[in-house]
Order: structure tokens, then C-alpha cells, then sequence
């Protein structure tokens, strides 16, 4: 625990939360000083007004009845103002009491203008008093005051006030914050061990989830579905050396066990011309197999995107079935294309053309005897490119695998390829978004589609 309270207010939510009180604080202290002001303001206006009224009423009568009129009302008004809240002087020229309850003239008071502002003792209590004064025409003093103790006691309150919601708040939201920002290294602890356990090696870990469907729910989610992409791609790449270490070993054992017995001498110009042209069929075969595997890595690269163009899916077919039809033909099979004759979408032309020759390719190959038929179709407001055959087709069990790079189905390769066909159709449908779908052909033999249902 002592090692974890100084993370926490490091943490950026404890800092936040800090933020956040010191914000709400400043707005708090604002709208209590609005009320404050505005309220003791009042409060002062209305006695100001009250003592100015109280005033021009002794004023009026001393007009109509003169000095000693003017006495008795005092005197008067002193018995009604039974809780004392009040305060009359009448005082000559030398200010010396003539009437009223204060026993002399308040020369210690805070003057204000016409207003001076006192404390004096009375009833064992001290009352704090706004007084207004005026000089009368005989040159007696009239003085008026009133308690305004009841302001004061307001004004101390809202002072208290703010400074106890002040200090609540503050108290509340480091509290907050330190609960706040816990709770987030604990769940940030989990993702970090989980991490530190994958990083030693073991890629089939994931982050746990809570539950709760939080933003940490949902990052672990995002991290989860990462590294099932990356041991995906590390297992692939595991797989892709050990099929391509073992499909180069043969080959290149051909061709070093050819050199060395033309090496040995014996052979005639014509048998050295044989086995040099041996070799190099041998090599372009291990060319074609490399270029396979850059096209790949190409189209999984992402790079090509900035290659993408508007372009027609039927003149990419066409172009492929131009090209393979006297092939096909030769083989007694009939090749066909069928469709739209514009199907625009966005796409690497190159690639695309590629993906579909290798399709083609596969048809023509293990066909027998039938029909291939290309297809360019728009369904559903997709793009729909489709190569059917009558050949034998995939096994459902296999058709996930065959779009592994080196899988083959021909277990005694018998066939010319290098089993990258497929992937690398895989590959470019990834690229452009689109989904590859193999499925069975109702007339016998396979269906390979691909949708182009998203902008690549």
C-alpha cells in the first residue's frame, strides 16, 4: 500500500479529479459570492431605506411641531421599539444629549458619507449600528440608527459558508480521486501482468475481461483480437519456413546432384545443354515461388492501397479469359465468361488480375473434363466476381486450411504448383476488403467467390 498511494496521484485520473474539484470549487465559491453579495447588498439597501424613512418622519414633525414636538415623538417611538433594535439621539450644538436612548453622541464611528456605523452596549449585549444624522435649523443634531447585527450574522454565516462547502469539496474530491484512480491501476495492473506474461512468449494468453463492458472492457477486447492476429501471423510464418525450408530442399538438391555428375566430366556438349537447361527450369520454378511470396506479403502489407483505382471487374475477366481459353481448349474443356458487362469497384488491378488468373489456374488444372465459367455479377449493391468448375472440388473440412500458404492437397505433389495459389488470393481479398468464400458447385466440382461488399 505505501508504494501504491504514490502512483495513484500520479495517475492522470487522480489529476482529473483534481481538476474537476478545483473547477466545481471555483464555480462554487463564484455562485456563493453572487449570493453573498447580492443578498447582504439588499439586506443593507432595505436598512438604509428603513432609517432614511424613519428619519424624514421625525423630520416632518419636528417641521410641524418644533423641538420639544420633537421630543415627545422620540420618547414615543422609544417605548414602542420594545426589542431595542433601534437607536435616537437629540443633542444640542455641543453634542449633549437632549433625548433619545443613547447617553452621548458616538464620536468614535466609522463615517461613510451621510452614514457613520457604531457599536455600543446595551441590555449586556453589543449592537452594532448604521446611524444616518442630520443638523436641524435650531442647530440640534437629530441622529437615527438601527441594529444591523442580523447582517452581520448573515455575512459571517456565508463566509463560514463557503470556506466548510469549500473544504468539504476538496476533501471529497481528493477522496474521490484516490478511489477513482485505485480502481483504475488495478484494472491497468491486470492488462500490464497480462502483458508482461505474453511478452515472455506465451502468445495464447489474453487479457481478462470483467464484464462489465467498461472501456477497459473493451480495450482488452481490442488487445485480445490483436494478438489473436498476431499469433495468427507468427504461426504462419512459423508454417511458412518449415513448408518453404522443406519444398526448397528438394528442388535444390535436384539441382546440386545435377551439377556435381556434369562436374564429373564424361558428359558430351548436348548432356552438359540438358542439364544446364534442367537447372534453370528448376530455378525459374524456385523464382516463381519467391514472386508468390512477395505478392503476398505485399498485398498483406497494406501498401498497395495507394495503388487503388476505379476500375471494371468484366475487363479484368476478360482479359484473363482471353488468355486461358486456348489453354482450356486443349484440354477439352470449355471456358466461358458470363455477367454484367460493367461492374466498377476500387482495387489494385494488378493484383486483382492475379487472383484471378490463379483462380483460373486451379480450374484449368485439375478439370478434367466440363466446364469453367467465370462470372461478374452485381447483387445487393456488391460486386460479385465468381470462377465455378466441374472438377473434383475441396473437401469442407479443407477449405479454410487451403488458404494457408504451402497447403497442398496433393500429398505426393504429383501436380505442378506451390500451393501459394490460394493465399495469395486470400491475401488480395483481404486487401480489398472483400470476403472469399469457397463452397461446393450443386453440378459437381467448386465455387470460389469473391464479394466486394465494402469500399476497399
Amino acid at each position: 500500500m505505501p508504494a501504491l498511494a504514490p502512483r495513484l496521484f500520479r495517475t492522470s485520473t487522480f489529476r482529473l479529479s483534481l481538476l474537476y474539484v478545483a473547477l466545481f470549487g471555483i464555480s462554487m465559491i463564484a455562485v456563493l459570492s453572487f449570493v453573498y453579495f447580492a443578498t447582504v447588498n439588499n439586506m443593507i439597501r432595505i436598512t438604509d431605506e428603513t432609517i432614511q424613512r424613519e428619519l424624514d418622519d421625525l423630520l416632518d414633525e419636528y417641521k410641524h411641531g418644533g423641538p420639544h414636538h420633537l421630543q415627545n415623538i422620540i420618547n414615543a417611538r422609544l417605548k414602542e421599539d420594545q426589542v431595542g433594535g433601534w437607536v435616537y439621539l437629540l443633542a444640542d450644538n455641543a453634542y449633549r444629549p437632549i433625548a433619545g436612548n443613547v447617553s452621548t453622541w458616538p464620536a468614535e464611528a466609522t463615517q461613510s458619507g451621510r452614514w457613520m456605523r457604531f457599536t455600543m452596549a446595551r441590555r449586556q449585549e453589543q449592537y452594532t449600528m448604521r446611524a444616518l444624522s442630520v443638523a436641524l435649523p435650531n442647530g440640534e443634531l437629530l441622529l437615527v440608527g438601527m441594529d444591523i447585527r442580523p447582517a452581520e450574522k448573515f455575512r459571517v454565516t456565508m463566509i463560514q459558508a463557503a470556506l466548510w462547502g469549500a473544504a468539504l469539496t476538496l476533501a471529497l474530491g481528493i477522496c474521490g480521486g484516490y478511489l477513482m484512480s485505485r480502481n483504475m491501476l488495478r484494472r491497468l495492473d491486470v492488462l500490464n501482468k497480462g502483458a508482461e506474461r505474453i511478452m515472455r512468449g506465451n502468445l495464447s494468453l489474453r487479457m481478462p475481461l470483467v464484464g462489465s463492458d467498461d472501456e477497459f472492457d473493451r480495450l482488452a477486447q481490442t488487445l485480445n483480437s490483436m494478438l489473436q492476429e498476431i499469433e495468427r501471423l507468427i504461426a504462419s510464418i512459423r508454417g511458412v519456413t518449415t513448408n518453404l525450408a522443406h519444398d526448397l530442399r528438394s528442388p535444390l538438391t535436384r539441382i546440386k546432384s545435377r551439377l556435381e555428375l556434369a562436374l564429373a566430366g564424361g558428359a558430351d556438349a548436348s548432356q552438359l545443354r540438358h542439364e544446364i537447361q534442367y537447372t534453370i527450369l528448376e530455378t525459374d520454378q524456385l523464382l516463381v515461388t519467391f514472386n508468390a511470396l512477395l505478392s503476398i506479403a505485399e498485398a498483406e502489407g497494406g501498401a498497395a492501397r495507394a495503388n487503388f483505382r476505379q476500375l471494371n471487374l468484366w475487363e479484368i475477366a476478360e482479359d484473363v479469359t482471353d488468355l486461358y481459353r486456348p489453354m482450356a481448349e486443349e484440354q477439352g474443356l470449355d471456358l466461358a465468361l458470363q455477367g454484367e458487362g460493367s461492374v466498377m469497384i476500387t482495387g489494385h488491378r494488378q493484383l486483382l488480375l492475379q487472383a484471378l488468373l490463379n483462380l483460373v489456374d486451379n480450374a484449368v488444372k485439375y478439370t478434367r473434363a466440363g466446364k469453367i465459367i467465370i462470372e461478374v455479377l452485381q447483387e445487393d449493391h456488391a460486386a460479385v466476381l465468381r470462377v465455378v468448375d466441374t472438377g473434383p472440388g475441396i473437401p469442407p473440412e479443407d477449405r479454410a486450411r487451403v488458404l494457408e500458404q504451402f497447403v497442398r492437397l496433393d500429398p505426393a505433389r504429383t501436380q505442378r504448383g506451390n500451393g501459394l495459389g490460394l493465399s495469395l488470393v486470400a491475401a488480395i481479398a483481404r486487401l480489398h476488403n472483400a470476403e472469399l468464400i469457397l463452397e461446393e458447385n450443386p453440378g459437381g466440382g467448386l465455387v470460389v467467390k469473391l464479394i466486394f461488399s465494402k469500399p476497399a
